[in-house]
């Protein structure tokens, strides 16, 4: 993990959401460096996709504030906070089936002309689709799908990546893919990935957050997190 001495891209402090009576997220604070990749993990129901809803700017916390490169974006709108620099792919892959893989990139991206084509070019390159460019959407395989979301999230070029279950639905081998991919775009922005496929985060092998009942239960390297008697008891399960 980086220096603490050093400017966090991302401070949240004390942060908490409630529906009513529910509490989705209690006072959850963390931190996030440029270049750091980060896994939050946690049973259903844990808070970690509300979380994310307040970092993107979909949702309010109830309490607390976060600040993104020093600017207070705690109330700011959606696409105030997308233009800041964090973008986002959802669970459930979104993307406009009946345009090919090559248009859904382009009209993710904020260059013009020429710039934006180069642009394409990598992205595709990097999600490993280029032999899929003029494929439309609807004819990718699941995990291609999953690709293509990543890619749209990464056109506008991030300064914060959030990844909502980026391999849910994958196979194994897909999976690895995956983690190459995400090791592959590291450099130079900030990623964040919930997950649930412990070998999948195994693989990453970054600093891991363990969220419970809407409450920060344990941070630190995965191999800490996966050994520590609470978290295997509240959701890895004892050996």
């Amino acid at each position: 993990m980086p220096e603490t001495s050093s400017t966090p891209l991302l401070s949240v402090d004390s942060v908490s959401k409630r529906f009513g009576g529910l509490t989705a997220v209690d006072t959850v604070s963390l931190k996030a460096w440029s270049g750091q990749m980060q896994c939050i993990i946690g049973p259903n129901g844990a808070g970690k996709s509300t979380l994310f809803n307040m970092l993107c700017g979909s949702e309010s916390p109830t309490e607390g504030t976060i600040l993104f490169q020093d600017i207070d974006i705690t109330r700011l709108p959606l696409h105030r906070i997308a233009r800041l620099g964090i973008s986002r792919k959802f669970q459930v892959p979104s993307v406009f089936d009946e345009l090919t893989v090559e248009d859904n990139l382009d009209l993710a991206s904020k260059e013009h002309g020429a710039a934006a084509a180069r642009r394409v070019d990598e992205v595709l390159e990097t999600v490993q689709l280029s032999g899929q460019r003029t494929v439309k959407a609807s004819e990718l395989a699941h995990g291609q799908k999953q690709w293509l979301e990543i890619g749209i999230a990464l056109m506008p070029v991030p300064q914060l990546l959030l990844l909502d279950e980026p391999t849910a639905g994958m196979t194994r081998d897909e999976t690895q893919k995956t983690a190459d991919l995400l090791k592959e775009v590291q450099a130079g922005i900030s990623t964040i990935v919930i997950e649930h496929d412990m070998s999948f985060v195994r693989k990453l092998n970054c600093h891991t957050i363990v969220l419970h009942q809407g409450k920060l239960l344990k941070e630190g390297a995965f191999s800490d997190v996966e050994q520590d008697q609470t978290v295997r008891e509240v959701y890895l399960g004892k050996q």
